[in-house]
């Protein structure tokens, strides 16, 4: 398989960098009531779906930047919260909607001002048709004789059940309906990845097996223990150990990440699907289904020019910590999960960026972060940067916290304010 290594790397990260992310509201701000009372632009959005289309976009009126908003959605999983963003320059402010299927839900908005807490409005999202599936850079897909590869480790897809495939010459490969392809003899064909009226082709040619008999063995063996980890349910009394077993498969799966040979012998179920599973599972386990870890109820009660404080409302539980985790380590009651924070100002010509790491475990009510590293961009021009060492003291900052390692792909952005002492 011949993949522009480079460019996919960068996709492949920038979708990690963009991680689950918690919003919380800044200590010492005291809110005001607006002349005119917050409201919701539109009371009907239809939106697509699917892991890559842009979420539905609810827009708030006269919005509020010092009152503090939720989001309550029904069915309550039916769809998540991707992000929040707001624009006092234009006096509004929106939440970014995402469902992964074919659904209709009803988004209630609430805003508390002063300790009185108001309904701003409720908005129903029709998530009616799919995102247009779509690959990364692929000039052919290389496979060995007997080998399978799973395509939907490297297809980004809207809704799996509406995809189809086919192989004209089912004597040189074959694929089923779940998107495995099996190398049968030497020799060059086609891939059809069909939704609806969108078509993609992907050239096959197989070659002779060259790998060895023990990398064969052990890649086969993953396989068949990784579609056996899919297969297992996940339990509310067996999830650390359900994690675990994911993690020690992941750590295994990387030493044959080179991108021409291990995600060759991936069958129905690949470990990237086992991530997803745990994901979504953690989601019922945690206080905020929206993020999928119950740190939203989080203050900055400290910040100085290198170091931050945070204090949760509630300890860090097991299931939080799992979920934060997430693949990054093996969970114990000692365990430790790393926790980024970003804190940003702007001026009239750079935007100032801050980051912080932090160290989350079990029962942990404050959490302090270390300043790691900041960069100062230039406004206009863009595509400059210059290394920052310390924060200013005195200046008012917007502070956002997201995890450094969960796999959630949104980004939520949180404008609150602080002041650096």
């Amino acid at each position: 398989m011949k993949i522009r290594k480079q460019k996919f790397a960068l996709l492949l990260c920038a979708v990690m960098i963009l991680t689950l992310a918690i919003p919380f509201y800044g200590k010492g701000i005291k809110a005001t009531a607006e002349s005119k009372k917050s409201a919701l632009e539109s009371k009907t959005i239809t939106a697509e779906y699917g892991y890559t289309a842009a979420p539905g976009t609810v827009i708030i009126k006269n919005w509020n930047p010092k009152a503090k908003y939720s989001v309550s959605i029904s069915p309550k999983n039916a769809a998540r919260v991707s992000y929040f963003l707001g624009n006092e320059e234009q006096n509004q402010a929106q939440f970014g909607i995402k469902a992964l299927g074919k659904t209709n839900v009803k988004v209630t908005i609430k805003e508390t001002v002063n300790k009185k807490t108001r309904k701003v409005g409720t908005c129903t999202l029709k998530f009616t048709k799919p995102c247009q599936i779509w690959l990364p850079p692929l000039e052919d897909l290389e496979m060995q004789k007997g080998q399978t590869y799973n395509i939907y480790t490297l297809l980004s897809y809207a809704d799996k059940t509406g995809i189809k495939f086919s192989i004209p010459d089912k004597s040189v490969a074959t694929v089923n309906k779940y998107g495995v392809v099996t190398a049968k003899k030497e020799g060059s064909t086609t891939l059809v990845v069909q939704q609806g009226k969108i078509k993609l082709r992907i050239k096959i040619t197989v070659t002779e097996k060259t790998d060895s008999t023990s990398k064969s063995n052990k890649l086969n063996q993953l396989k068949s223990k990784t579609e056996a980890l899919y297969k297992k349910k996940i339990t509310a009394g067996n999830y650390t150990s359900w994690y675990n077993e994911y993690y020690s498969l992941a750590k295994e799966w990387n030493k044959y990440r080179d991108y021409s040979r291990w995600i060759q012998v991936n069958g129905r179920y690949t470990i990237e699907d086992c991530r997803q599973k745990l994901s979504d599972y953690m989601k019922t386990r945690t206080k905020n289904s929206a993020y999928g870890a119950s740190l939203d109820a989080v203050k900055i009660t400290k910040l100085t020019s290198n170091q931050v404080t945070l204090q949760l409302a509630n300890p860090v539980s097991k299931a939080d910590l799992v979920n934060i985790l997430n693949g990054s380590g093996k969970y114990s009651t000692k365990a430790k999960a790393g926790y980024n924070i970003t804190v940003s100002r702007t001026d009239n010509k750079y935007l100032y960026r801050y980051f912080f790491s932090a160290t989350v475990k079990e029962g942990q009510k404050t959490i302090t972060g270390k300043l790691i590293s900041g960069i100062k961009t230039p406004l206009n021009p863009t595509g400059k940067f210059y290394s920052l060492k310390k924060l200013e003291k005195g200046k008012t900052y917007t502070y956002s916290i997201k995890s450094g390692q969960n796999s959630d792909t949104e980004f939520v952005f949180q404008q609150k304010t602080i002041k650096c002492n």
